[in-house]
C-alpha cells in the first residue's frame, strides 16, 4: 500500500480521519472543517473559482485516495490503517505547518463533541507533531470556543 498526498490533501486526510473516527459524519464536523480550511488558509483558490466547489473536489479526491489505499475499511480505519495513513500525512506536511494541521484536527474533533476514538487520534497527532502541552491546551480551548459559536 502506497499513498501519497500533496499538502492540501494531507490536511483533508486528517479531517476525514477525524470525521470518520466515530463511525459517523456530522454536519458540524464538515462545516467546521470547511471553516478551518478558510481560516487557516489551507487551500488557495483562484479568484474566479468557488471556494466550496474546490474544497468539495479536494474532499472527494482525498477520500478516493484513502478508499483506494484501504478498500476493505469501514467508515473508520483500524489501527494498522491509521498508522499507515498518519505516516503518509506526516510525510506530506512541511514542518512550518504542523501546528496548523493540529489545529484543524482538534477543531474538527470538538465540533460535535469529542469521542474517545477522535481523542486517541488527536493524542497520536500531538505526539507525532511534538505539540507541547501548553499549546495543546490553548488550541483545545480555542477550538471549543469556535464550536460553541457555530
Amino acid at each position: 500500500m502506497t499513498i501519497c498526498f500533496d499538502v492540501s490533501e494531507a490536511f483533508m486526510a486528517v479531517g476525514i480521519t477525524i470525521i470518520s473516527a466515530d463511525e459517523r459524519c456530522t454536519a458540524q464536523e464538515t462545516a467546521m472543517m470547511l471553516e478551518m480550511f478558510k481560516t487557516l488558509n489551507i487551500l488557495t483558490v483562484a479568484p474566479d473559482k468557488d471556494y466550496e466547489e474546490v474544497w468539495e473536489a479536494l474532499f472527494d479526491r482525498t477520500l478516493n485516495k484513502i478508499n483506494r489505499a484501504f478498500p476493505d475499511r469501514n467508515l473508520s480505519l483500524n489501527e494498522t490503517q491509521l498508522t499507515l495513513l498518519m505516516a503518509a500525512i506526516l510525510k506530506s506536511i512541511p514542518q512550518d505547518r504542523t501546528e496548523t494541521l493540529f489545529r484543524l484536527a482538534v477543531a474538527v474533533a470538538v465540533a460535535d463533541g469529542i469521542e474517545p476514538r477522535e481523542l486517541a487520534i488527536i493524542k497520536q497527532l500531538k505526539k507525532a507533531l511534538e505539540i507541547d502541552p501548553e499549546l495543546t491546551r490553548k488550541i483545545v480551548a480555542e477550538s471549543k470556543a469556535m464550536a460553541l459559536k457555530s
